[in-house]
């Protein structure tokens, strides 16, 4: 049922040119619309790491899990290497602290996206869409738990909230 109204409404949305940003199953969405195939059972695989976290208190369930190494020079590297003491005009790798709580993600990227981030396993942690005008962005963590506390979420929002003021 989710599926059956949310291909339709991102189809909508992407050709007026509206901002998308797909967290958790919504970036697993975006992969599955834009063509990509979803990979189950990762706690099940000898090549994954458990990306559940499942065990123990909110605060733990939601707090930092594991890094992703961002993509050099694409659009979170851009985003987020400012942020980042010492490597501002660096060229090592930035990784970033997320948290992980989904049980699959992405085998097969689809057409028109580019890798933003991976986890260690090399799992897809984030991409954009490249086939389109507008921001379409997925990330496999949960940035909305706390972006108070932590500038890489805020500046997510913050560029989200940028594209949706743009194209108001």
């Amino acid at each position: 049922q989710r599926d059956a109204l949310v291909w339709p409404l991102v189809d909508a949305l992407v050709a007026k040119g509206k901002p998308l940003f797909g967290i958790c199953r919504g970036m697993q969405e975006l992969n599955a619309i834009w063509g990509g195939s979803l990979c189950p059972g990762l706690d099940q695989q000898a090549s994954r790491m458990d990306h559940r976290f499942e065990t123990g208190g909110i605060e733990q369930r939601y707090g930092v899990n594991h890094m992703v190494r961002v993509t050099d020079g694409e659009w979170l590297d851009r985003l987020w290497r400012p942020l980042t003491p010492g490597l501002a005009s660096s060229s090592a790798p930035l990784d970033v602290a997320v948290n992980s709580l989904h049980w699959q993600g992405v085998a097969r990227l689809g057409a028109g996206l580019q890798v933003e981030a991976r986890a260690p396993d090399g799992l897809i942690e984030a991409f954009h869409a490249t086939d389109v005008p507008g921001f379409v962005l997925g990330v496999q963590w949960h940035p909305e738990v706390a972006p108070e506390r932590d500038p890489y979420s805020a500046a997510l929002f913050r560029r989200f909230g940028q594209a949706l003021a743009a194209a108001a």
